[in-house]
Parts: C-alpha cells; structure tokens; sequence
C-alpha cells in the first residue's frame, strides 16, 4: 500500500525539509519513499506544495499527488485564499497548524476529511526554538498519525541532518519540538 502525503504551506516555512525527512525516516524501515517539491512560480513566501509517498512496493510513478491521504497545512491562513479542501474527501486526513480546535477547523471550512488534527505546531515551536517554524512540530504529530515511520528513526534522522547545518544545541531543540508535536496527538 502507498501512502500519499501533500504538505501546503508558504515558500521558506519548510514543507520540503518535512517532506524529505519523512521519506529518510520511512527508508529507515526499509520502505520505497520519495519526497520532492513544486515551487511553480513562487517566490519567499509564496504558496508552495511539497510531497511523500511512503509504499512497501517500488514507487513507479513520479507525478504530483491530487488526491492525498493526508493533507498538512503549516499555514493555516491558506485555507482562506486558496482553496485546498475543495478536493478533500471524507476518507482523508487533515493535519494543521491552528490554534483553533479540530471541530473549530471543520465548521469553519466546511472541511469533509475523515480525520482533522490541529495542533499549535507555531507555539510549540516558538517555545522550543524561539522562532515560527511550524514544520517540526507537525512532522512529529505527522509521525503519531501514520503507522510507516517511527518517530526514533524520525529522531535519527533529525540528528544525522541537522547537527552539522544547526549545531548540537538547536539540534536538541527541535528534537524536543518534534516530541512535543507527536505529544499533542491523542
């Protein structure tokens, strides 16, 4: 079986670091991933797509993802100016960042997903990092949701990819951040 993930955000806010890591973690497990952006056009900020197929089979095909199994959205204000829940049916999952509650999300947007999870991925990270960067928070809550990755080879990852670029002492922050967002999933 081949799950499909589409993370929504802003250019810059890191969909495609997740998008990236999720796939790393599930090859951990030895499962077939792919990970890969679409920018269009975009520019800093701009509204932009990132993708993750998770499968135990080879993954033959290399094209956008329509229709997702799970939908992340890292910037809750594009759910009003573009209209990405149109597409959604009830037999996938929602994932946002919002301060808002699930039930909140739904009525709101009218938002057909099966599935909505909401979490303050931007508080936890602002706690944790001292900056918005909603991604790590929502890549551990993404991990309490599917059942393809763990959140130690998450972790592993994680610590091979950023202690280099980051240093071990914001390394070990986002590690937190990561276990906090897998925390507020219930």
């Amino acid at each position: 079986m081949t799950l499909e993930i589409k993370f929504h955000a802003r250019a810059g806010q890191g969909s495609k670091t997740m998008a990236h890591f999720m796939a790393e973690a599930a090859a951990e497990q030895g499962q077939y991933a792919q990970a890969f952006p679409y920018y269009g056009p975009a520019r800093g900020g701009a509204p932009m797509d990132a993708f993750c197929r998770i499968s135990d089979q080879p993954i033959r095909i290399h094209t956008l993802i329509i229709d997702p199994d799970i939908l992340v959205v890292v910037d809750e204000t594009l759910l009003a100016s573009q209209k990405i829940l149109c597409n959604m049916h009830h037999n996938q999952i929602l994932l946002i960042n919002t301060k808002k509650s699930a039930a909140e999300i739904a009525q709101e947007y009218k938002c057909p997903a099966t599935r909505i999870y909401a979490v303050d991925a931007s508080g936890i990270s602002l706690k944790n990092l001292k900056r918005d960067m909603a991604n790590t928070s929502l890549l551990g809550a993404l991990v309490k949701i599917v059942d393809q990755v763990e959140i130690d080879d998450l972790i592993k990852i994680v610590e091979e990819l950023f202690t280099k670029k980051l240093g071990s002492e914001m390394t070990a922050a986002n590690i937190n951040t990561i276990k906090e967002g897998y925390d507020a999933i219930s």
